[in-house]
């Protein structure tokens, strides 16, 4: 996959408008048969961004030309409003449109060619809070997807349109009608040179056709971590929680788990940095998808060079 970006911003007073040129070209080929297929995305966006005293607004378009797929535009349209210097209340509303990735059309075992393309609506309203010391965050989502593509395991459709050379164990499908409902609350605070944050979603991911949860989808999950930082070190703690999550075909279910994480980088000098992190630190055994293992604790340490 190549992707080539052009992005130009461009300052009026306070307000900001945003251009984005982007061409994304992605292949696949077999190492056997006759696979070698490219999918090419033109894409062209623009967006405003506005500071009307305690207003605030944002509006932004995007098209996108994808093969097979014709011209598909999108877009998204924000307000806030500054009740005080620390409180603000927004609204936000969008559509997306996702095609399906070669991955999903062709992948051995896995693909689906009928594959239709994912459109979706997105809501949003929120509160927020902001000293120099604490951060409050509230908001309320709704999230309408048309044709979600998602794993399933049931048979048909896999038997007849799953690109298949070994036994089916099931294919990427289309979820005709998906709603994505939730609250997150969130917040951080700042004393010295520490901080803390943390967030929380509750949400109700139900596929629409039959009522059950959507798959892999916990209805809870969140995160908190700590951050130490001066100078020259960074370090940090974080953890992440996921709750119980359906099977494929709500056949069953996969646990909840927390994971923990440490991190660190050391500013040697103005260009170079040592840094490392440890990834599940207490060997968690965990599953992001059902029967599919995922790394214990593992431990990545590095040099890097950044001019400056």
């Amino acid at each position: 996959q190549n992707i080539y970006t052009w992005q130009n911003d461009v300052n009026v007073g306070s307000d900001l408008i945003q251009l984005v040129a982007e061409r994304k070209v992605a292949t696949a080929t077999a190492t056997t048969g006759a696979l070698n297929l490219s999918q090419t995305t033109n894409s062209f966006a623009s967006a405003y961004q506005l500071k009307r005293g305690s207003h605030l607004g944002n509006a932004s378009i995007r098209n996108d030309s994808i093969s097979g797929y014709g011209p598909q535009t999108t877009g998204n349209l924000a307000y806030g409003y500054f009740f005080t210097k620390q409180l603000r209340a927004n609204i936000n509303y969008g559509t997306g449109f996702k095609a399906p990735s070669l991955y999903d059309m062709f992948y051995p075992v896995y693909g689906n060619p009928t594959l239709k393309p994912e459109k979706s609506k997105n809501s949003e309203v929120g509160l927020n809070y902001e000293t120099r010391q604490y951060d409050l965050r509230l908001a309320a989502y709704s999230n309408s997807i048309a044709n979600l593509i998602q794993y399933s395991s049931t048979s048909p459709p896999c038997t007849t349109t799953q690109i298949n050379t070994a036994p089916n164990y099931g294919c990427a499908t289309n979820v005709a009608s998906a709603k994505i409902t939730g609250l997150s609350v969130g917040g951080a605070t700042r004393f010295g040179n520490i901080s803390i944050r943390g967030s929380f979603d509750q949400q109700n991911p139900i596929d629409q056709s039959t009522g059950y949860v959507l798959a892999k989808r916990a209805r809870q999950f969140g995160n908190i971590g700590t951050e130490y930082k001066n100078t020259r070190l960074t370090a940090g703690a974080e953890g992440t929680f996921q709750a119980n999550r359906n099977n494929f075909d709500n056949t069953g279910y996969m646990g909840g788990y927390a994971i923990y994480n440490l991190y660190g980088n050391y500013q040697i000098t103005k260009d170079w940095s040592l840094f490392g992190r440890w990834n599940n630190i207490f060997n968690k055994d965990y599953q992001l998808s059902y029967g599919y293992a995922t790394p214990g604790s593992n431990v990545f340490v590095g040099m890097r060079y950044a001019m400056k």
